[in-house]
């Protein structure tokens, strides 16, 4: 005798709990994916959609790293100014010097202003 093989009973898809989109197949694939589900920023570690999460690094966060452009070094956006490394212009003499070299340039500087040696307080160019 025969006996007729039944096919299990097809699945009921299941439910996404972000977009409440009904899923066949793979939730677990499906929700690695959702534009839905939260993630947490690594800057400022508040959850954000997965969907805006990408702007909200780039040009929303506070806490968001940039690139200082004289170092190449990556710091918290704001608190890095008068960069050591930058390339400044001197009006005076009309030379360039980097700013951890001021002291240098202000030395040799034929146009720098000093305090008269004499003490009489005045400035002398």
């Amino acid at each position: 005798r025969l006996f007729a093989m039944s096919s299990p009973a097809p699945r009921p898809p299941s439910l996404c709990p972000w977009c409440h989109t009904a899923i066949a197949k793979d939730l677990e694939g499906h929700q690695r994916t959702c534009t839905k589900r939260m993630e947490l920023c690594v800057h400022c570690h508040k959850p954000f959609l997965a969907s805006e999460l990408t702007q909200h690094q780039e040009s929303a966060c506070p806490a968001r790293m940039e690139l200082c452009a004289h170092c190449m070094e990556a710091f918290p956006i704001g608190s890095h100014s008068n960069c050591a490394k930058e390339r400044l212009y001197h009006d005076g003499c009309g030379e360039y010097y980097i700013r951890e070299n001021e002291a240098e340039h202000t030395a040799r500087c034929p146009a720098a202003i000093i305090e008269c040696p004499h003490g009489c307080g005045e400035s002398i160019a």
